[in-house]
């Protein structure tokens, strides 16, 4: 038997030739970079079409990858150095990327152990990204292909068995939602990794009163700006000690600065501890603060905000009140929003009780309300009632503002529905001032969110005072209630409904004395 010296065992090749087998017996379609300088011995590697019971040009696209082989022996390190340049590069393709780790044994005769597959996921594209972002803030940087960087791998990420198929299923458990959705994660995550904290650093100038009052702004929910001088925006990934990198700057801007949100919550106030509830869904969000060193913190509902100051030992909460009473939101919101703040709560210590979401934790404290709407009970009252009879729903949109300024007519308009003669006086002015007793058709609407709705009436009526055309209510005979929705409400268009209305009660009463 001849004695033959051993050459050098190339390792690689065991590890491509592999390779080569597994795509064939899996049926993946393989091709070979030629450009072993700048991005190593990768493959681009196409898996089949899956099947569907869809005709053919329905089919989803077929997964593409990028796949780089990577060969060792079970003694050496679990893992190897590749050219940044090389790692780069497959952050870059848009597609999925791997290395792809042969593990063998006895270098006599070699022998597969395994194989492991490394996806270039989150993870590593950070490491990656990260090593350049610091290679390019070097005093004397280097090109990518002189640096190098360790990959390594774990049981982790071991392939269940050796084989194609084992292979080609892994890889496909990396792209559970198709193609296309995963380039556009990994183009996502290429852009936006590094940047999670003090990715940004913007400096500028400005007016300490105007920040200030912007920060309350922005947390009540007004849409505003702040005017800022001299700023200065820097790019701070992966927050490198001494790497923000200047990116644009400009002498005069305006900037809006949104709250933090902590949780969500529910906020309850009740008078008493067995009280009914008002109660509003609420976000816990701290304010900045430039005077002080912590935050503010503050519950913010949809139309009110409470800024918390001091919180006491008897859970006592000193605070402060935001409106936004011009915020279009459901007439459910506002009704409880004039309910909490009616003349009965002024002065009144109110237990509140905040029930967070995610913490999953209760807070209870105490405060004290000291401004009140005036007449709130009366519009809710009113409004209650005019729901009732328009069957108006509580998730119809409307503000606040428009509700309380119309006060004085919702509460009309109660009364006429109610038949509440006591509370309904008008004027006839083109009366006879002598008339002691007058009889008129009467219109009258109101707007509550998109719709007006109102009533078409005859009143009958006595002179209640010394001025020519004042007289009190002694019979409200309501000929049609009026609903206009989304219409252009004019006075043309209530002349019309109001004469049609009498007529019709004209034609009916005459044809009952017939």
């Amino acid at each position: 038997m001849p004695n033959f010296e051993d050459g050098a065992l190339n390792i690689g090749n065991l590890g491509e030739l592999e390779f080569s087998k597994w795509c064939t017996s899996a049926r993946l379609n393989v091709n070979r970079s030629l450009e072993e300088d700048s991005t190593g011995w990768d493959h681009i590697v196409r898996l089949p079409y899956e099947k569907t019971h869809l005709p053919k040009d329905k089919q989803e696209k077929p997964i593409e990858c990028k796949v780089q082989v990577k060969t060792s022996f079970q003694e050496d390190k679990k893992g190897v150095s590749i050219k940044l340049s090389a790692l780069k590069h497959l952050v870059d393709y848009t597609s999925p990327a791997f290395i792809l780790f042969y593990e063998y044994t006895n270098k006599e005769d070699p022998e597969l152990l395994g194989a492991y597959l490394v996806h270039l996921g989150q993870k590593l594209i950070k490491k990656i990204l990260k090593r350049v972002r610091e290679e390019h803030l070097a005093a004397e940087p280097k090109e990518l292909h002189k640096i190098k960087l360790w990959i390594s791998y774990t049981d982790n990420d071991k392939i269940p068995s050796n084989s194609g198929r084992a292979l080609r299923d892994t890889i496909a458990s990396y792209v559970p939602d198709g193609i296309v959705a995963y380039q556009k994660e990994k183009d996502s995550i290429t852009k936006n990794v590094g940047y999670e904290n003090d990715g940004y650093i913007l400096q500028f100038e400005a007016r300490p009163e105007d920040m200030e009052q912007h920060f309350i702004d922005a947390v009540v929910g007004r849409s505003t700006s702040v005017d800022i001088t001299n700023s200065v925006l820097k790019d701070n990934r992966f927050n490198i000690p001494r790497g923000a990198v200047e990116i644009k700057s400009s002498d005069i801007a305006k900037i809006e600065v949104f709250p933090t949100l902590i949780d969500g919550c529910q906020l309850s106030f009740r008078a008493s501890q067995y009280s009914p509830p008002i109660t509003f869904e609420s976000e816990f969000v701290k304010i900045p603060q430039l005077d002080k060193a912590k935050n503010t913190l503050c519950f913010k509902t949809k139309l009110f905000s409470i800024e918390i100051g001091e919180l006491f030992e008897n859970g006592k909460m000193d605070s402060r009140l935001h409106f936004l009473l011009d915020k279009e939101v459901e007439l459910d919101e506002i009704i409880k929003l004039l309910k909490l703040f009616s003349s009965e709560s002024l002065g009144k210590e109110l237990k509140l009780e905040a029930k967070f979401k995610n913490e999953n934790r209760v807070l209870n404290l105490s405060t004290t309300l000291n401004t009140v709407f005036e007449e709130s009970l009366m519009v809710v009252d009113s409004t209650s009632v005019i729901r009732n009879k328009y069957h108006i729903d509580g998730k119809t949109l409307t503000t606040f503002d428009e509700l309380y300024n119309q006060r004085v007519a919702l509460s009309a308009l109660a009364a006429f529905i109610e038949n509440k003669l006591t509370e309904i006086r008008f004027k006839a002015v083109d009366s006879d001032p002598d008339n002691l007793e007058i009889t008129i058709p009467y219109t009258m609407t109101v707007k509550i969110g998109a719709s007006h709705v109102g009533i078409v009436a005859l009143l009958d009526g006595v002179k209640s005072s010394e001025l020519e055309s004042d007289y009190q209510a002694t019979n409200v005979d309501i000929i049609e209630y009026l609903t206009f929705v989304d219409s252009i409400l004019t006075k043309e268009l209530l002349k019309e409904v109001t004469d049609n209305a009498l007529r019709l009660r004209a034609d009916k009463i005459e044809t009952l004395k017939n």
